[in-house]
């Protein structure tokens, strides 16, 4: 996948990373399920006894209150799933001559470009999920004033001058490290032959 230094590539997220949500959604429907089972063997014997009335009424009420719970936050993920994908539809990666391009956005886009030449640190990392999915995520750190999040999430908020690449496959990770290693060196090698 070697290009020559003039053309740009484009890197983007796998989509692999919308079964991330999936994962909270799968477990509590099956924590409700769980929790349903259990409600539907004990009413059998609460409805036999007359006196466990007020008892059946409130594991129903509390069932019930779940299970409306459950919805919607399942009708939450379910808008959060396509708004994600759209957003990973859109953001982009781009690898230019002289500099980093990162492109984001689906009602408003934003573009963002970072000079080779501020570039100190690319960090491939993985965490559980991305063992199980053969996913990395990329951190490029640079010394810039402003830094943004790759995927725009709760718990994603930027607070430091880097830009991070959530679920890239790890030879994609691996080859974009590498690319913008050789960008940075012969970056700095230019601007030193110049004097700068």
């Amino acid at each position: 996948m070697d290009l020559p230094n003039s053309t740009r590539q484009t890197y983007s997220i796998n989509e692999i990373w919308l079964a991330y949500p999936l994962i909270g959604s799968v477990i509590s429907c099956v924590v409700l399920f769980i929790y349903s089972i259990v409600i539907f063997l004990l009413f059998p014997s609460l409805i036999a006894n007359p006196a466990s009335t007020g008892l059946m009424m409130v594991l129903f009420v509390s069932w019930a209150m779940f299970f409306m719970t459950y919805f919607l936050f399942s009708l939450g993920r379910f808008f959060s799933i396509i708004y994600q994908y759209l957003y990973l539809k859109s953001f982009k990666l781009i690898l230019d001559e002289n500099n980093l391009v990162v492109e984001s956005g689906i009602l408003s886009r934003s573009e963002r470009t970072i000079p080779y030449g501020v570039i100190q640190n690319i960090i491939i990392s993985k965490d559980l999920i991305d063992h199980i999915f053969g996913t990395a995520s990329v951190q490029i750190e640079n010394a810039s004033n402003s830094g943004m999040m790759a995927v725009s999430s709760s718990s994603n908020i930027a607070l430091s001058n880097q830009v991070s690449l959530l679920c890239l496959t790890m030879a994609d990770a691996s080859e974009l490290r590498l690319k913008l290693i050789n960008k940075v060196i012969s970056f700095s090698q230019h601007t030193s032959s110049l004097g700068l």
